[in-house]
């Protein structure tokens, strides 16, 4: 029996210029979702910026509680258990970050004890630890000790030989805590081994309120938390560092400065860069990612970050915060600093101690 075909509907696929148009309508799709996503991964990597710097807060804001003050941007680590010399310094010493001080209070007990026992091989004591790294900011080689974040060391002095300068602790956070000469390379003494360190303590920031001053910062162009060695690499025996130049507050930290930004004034120790100091995200686009620690010029001293408009910074309080961008000098001078009534900062001819307090919706 034939079956007749007749009134049956033979099925047919797309036409290509209907295929045309559902590609087009899912390349749109696709493009409209794409920032969505890319703004949803930023966010999550900011939160985990924000939380790491969270714990280096709480971290600093222990270490006070139990030892009375803070680290200094470069310290002394120093075996007791040696003899001193004639200048009744320990024999037995090493140079150490404030990062590495905060080992014992940021979960990190065994590398602590291997960085101050002096016992057994120097290998493997400075690895990449995830807490210390921005995910918005990778670390340019992977398994390094790199570190994203960096503290308040104070004010830049204007003098090329600033090193040599007194530190004023109420225009800082961090000091040169190091001054055993036992710990440091021949040659690199720079003059504030000759006195007591500087203490600072959250104590010492009540006057301007620890709340209302940062102690550390994001940078880009950051280093290692640890001395690199002639060869550039990582090394926890501070007098093989490649260097024998004083310690300088931008290895481990940032710093500010009180002069204006002025258009072709020439920075006193690099003339290539104008004193931008007190800029966030300022770092001249020409300038080359630094490959070891003594191509931290001034130019870097910029808090940076990869986070669109500004940067996260921990305060006193150990509280996270966006910091924009576009903040006003003044004020970002007044959280640098850690109390007003001793601070050399005086914008404008008006000393600190005399400018009106700063609240939260200013920055």
């Amino acid at each position: 029996m034939r079956h007749s075909l007749a009134g049956r509907r033979i099925p047919r696929g797309f036409t290509l210029v209907e295929l045309l148009v559902v590609i087009a309508i899912i390349g749109t799709l696709v493009a409209l979702l794409l920032p969505a996503v890319g703004a949803a991964r930023e966010a999550a990597r900011n939160n985990t910026c924000k939380n790491n710097m969270r714990q280096l807060g709480l971290a600093l804001t222990t270490f006070d509680s139990t030892r009375g003050y803070l680290p200094g941007y470069i310290n002394d680590i120093e075996d007791v258990r040696s003899s001193k010399d004639s200048n009744q310094q320990y024999t037995t010493a090493r140079q150490a970050s404030w990062i590495v001080m905060l080992f014992p209070y940021m979960d990190q007990p065994a590398l602590w004890d291997n960085w101050s026992s002096f016992s057994g091989s120097a290998a493997g004591n400075t690895p990449e630890l995830e807490v210390l790294q921005c995910p918005s900011n990778p670390p340019e080689i992977p398994g390094f000790p790199w570190c994203s974040y960096v503290g308040n060391s104070g004010q830049m002095s204007t003098d090329p030989s600033r090193n040599t300068v007194y530190e004023n602790p109420a225009n800082g956070v961090f000091v040169d805590r190091s001054v055993n000469l036992n710990a440091i390379p021949s040659g690199a003494k720079d003059g504030r081994e000759d006195s007591k360190p500087p203490q600072v303590s959250i104590n010492y920031m009540s006057n301007d309120g620890a709340s209302n001053t940062v102690m550390v910062s994001e940078r880009l162009d950051s280093f290692y938390w640890a001395y690199v060695d002639s060869g550039n690499q990582p090394t926890m025996i501070s007098q093989n560092k490649n260097s024998v130049l004083a310690d300088n507050g931008l290895w481990f930290g940032f710093m500010w400065s009180n002069q204006a930004t002025t258009a072709g004034t020439a920075d006193p120790e690099n003339s290539s860069c104008l004193p931008t100091y007190q800029k966030i995200n300022g770092i001249p686009a020409d300038l080359l990612p630094p490959r070891n620690m003594t191509e931290l010029t001034d130019c870097y001293a910029y808090p940076s970050s990869n986070h669109s408009g500004g940067v996260n910074m921990s305060f006193g309080d150990a509280r996270v915060t966006f910091v924009v961008e576009t903040i006003d000098p003044v004020v970002y001078g007044q959280l640098m600093t850690t109390n007003s009534r001793r601070s050399d900062y005086a914008p404008n001819g008006v000393r600190d101690a005399k400018l009106p307090p700063v609240s939260a919706d200013q920055f």
